[in-house]
């Protein structure tokens, strides 16, 4: 069910916010929709159904499981009991009741033609990746049960994922202006009127749900920001800053925060000011909080359940933070081919600034784009993009790896280039996808297919854009063998598998 919404992005001059008990009260209406396929669901109905098997389902949609820890949450209204976590909310229902909940609402499920509900799930994959955060800090810090530390992370995102169904013109401007290089909680501020982490601690509240978080101050996360650990010994940490640091539910509270901020941007300094903080709290060098978090962010850009059309929090690894607005840089003539630098890069940043700078500087080509194949091989999406106009919308650009075009076949056939000279471009635009045939310039394009230990992984497109100078055999000769060590560099820094992925618990499961 989807309330009412304001009636402009910016209130009026004068005109006073909704108040936050009008806002608790709009929330409340707002039911979100599911995750689960119709199958899945029906399954859960079952006569025969295990626990198990029913918690298996639950645990793969985040609405849903919200719905019934909110259903547990109530029961235990009135004694001095919290919920902690799915398996213990299902064990206070019953499979019974649990059942009557999913048989009440079984087909209000997410329709990802709807712009409100794919939003609603990329807040979601946002919950999700700090969800991946929590379980592995757990496992290293203390080892204990998971779950509920993990099921705390995931209501954190309760208000984000109803923001698009409750106020989507609000939502969207947010989304708008945070893509700009805004800080996201000023500028909810300035569009709601409300805090949303309060706001979201008073929903909780008023669902009967637990919020097992305490926030660090301002001063408790500049303390230990400058508190990190870069060599073999840690700075020491003023007693005040450690005993907040090691406060119940700080873990949840640093999953989210640090979650939403990558999102946002993995180079902010905002985003940096958080992992200072998160390895301060594990006592780990930055360096390798850095990695384990960019090795996380991998394992859930290979899930089926929120990378439908989504953004991943892999592919953000590879952009930019917004730039200021700048003149235009004057056009210069190409450098000589040469070689790459002997340094390898380190990380995924430096790799695709390394390929920018090739290709533009070193190759003379002005615009460049990566597709990359989903982890299952049935999708081809666009990962990193550089000079096109409207880069956004090149970056949401993704296609079913068994259509019949160009880019698909090559990736079949394992062809290592293609060259369209202006002659062939008309040809080239008939066998393109939809999205990408305006896209190919008067002038010609080169495709390049990245080879990842073996297997073609992807694609890189390179053009001139519109300065209608053509391509020639040395770039093009060129540009096959940067497309070969890009795979190469790429195959190293993604090879190695993210800690503790294995044995993940179950309450991280994904849709069937």
């Amino acid at each position: 069910m989807q309330t009412s919404e304001p009636t402009s992005v910016r209130p009026a001059a004068g005109r006073p916010q909704p108040p936050r008990a009008e806002w608790l009260a709009r929330l409340a209406s707002v039911r979100l929709p599911w995750l689960s396929p119709a199958p899945s669901l029906q399954r859960a109905l079952g006569a025969h159904i295990s626990v198990r098997e029913l918690l298996g389902t639950i645990e793969a949609d985040l609405p849903l499981a919200v719905e019934v820890i909110a259903s547990a949450g109530q029961t235990l209204r009135h004694s001095d009991q919290t919920v902690q976590g799915l398996q213990h909310a299902v064990n206070l229902l019953g499979i019974e009741r649990v059942q009557g909940l999913i048989r009440a609402r079984r087909h209000t499920s997410l329709d990802p033609a709807q712009p409100a509900h794919q939003a609603v799930l990329q807040a979601m994959a946002t919950t999700r990746l700090a969800c991946l955060f929590t379980n592995h800090w757990t496992a290293l810090r203390t080892g204990a049960d998971p779950e509920p530390p993990i099921w705390a992370t995931a209501l954190l995102g309760v208000v984000r994922w109803k923001l698009p169904l409750l106020a989507p013109r609000e939502a969207a401007e947010i989304e708008r202006r945070v893509a700009a290089g805004q800080r996201r909680v000023v500028v909810e501020r300035d569009l709601l009127g409300v805090d949303v982490d309060d706001l979201t601690a008073d929903h909780l509240h008023a669902l009967g749900l637990p919020h097992r978080v305490t926030p660090l101050s301002p001063w408790d996360i500049a303390q230990a920001a400058r508190c990190v650990r870069t060599g073999d010994a840690a700075p020491e940490l003023p007693e005040a800053c450690q005993r907040a640091l090691q406060q119940p539910g700080v873990v949840s509270g640093l999953a989210q925060s640090l979650a939403q901020s990558v999102q946002d941007s993995w180079y902010s300094r905002r985003t940096r000011t958080w992992m200072a903080v998160a390895a301060v709290h594990l006592n780990r060098p930055l360096d390798r909080l850095r990695a384990d978090l960019m090795q996380l962010a991998l394992h859930a850009s290979r899930e089926a359940t929120f990378t439908r059309g989504l953004v991943a929090p892999a592919s953000r690894l590879l952009w930019e933070a917004p730039a200021p607005r700048r003149v235009l840089p004057r056009v210069v003539a190409p450098a000589p081919l040469a070689a790459p630098p002997a340094a390898q890069p380190q990380d995924l940043r430096e790799l695709f600034s390394g390929a920018v700078r090739e290709l533009t500087q070193q190759l003379g080509l002005r615009r460049c784009a990566l597709f990359l194949t989903s982890s299952d091989r049935q999708r081809l999406g666009c990962a990193f993009a550089h000079g096109f106009d409207g880069t956004a919308l090149v970056r949401g650009l993704a296609m079913p790896v068994s259509d019949p075009h160009l880019p698909q076949r090559m990736l079949r056939q394992a062809a290592g280039l293609l060259w369209v000279r202006d002659a062939q471009v008309a040809t080239a635009r008939q066998q393109m996808p939809a999205g990408l045939a305006p896209l190919v310039p008067a002038s010609g394009m080169l495709l390049g297919v990245v080879m990842v230990d073996g297997q073609p992984r992807g694609l890189w497109w390179a053009d001139t854009g519109d300065t209608g100078r053509a391509l020639d055999a040395d770039t093009s000769t060129a540009f096959r063998a940067f497309a070969q060590r890009f795979g190469a560099g790429f195959a190293r820094l993604t090879r190695a598998q993210p800690p503790h992925a294995a044995s993940r618990p179950a309450a991280l499961a994904e849709t069937a």
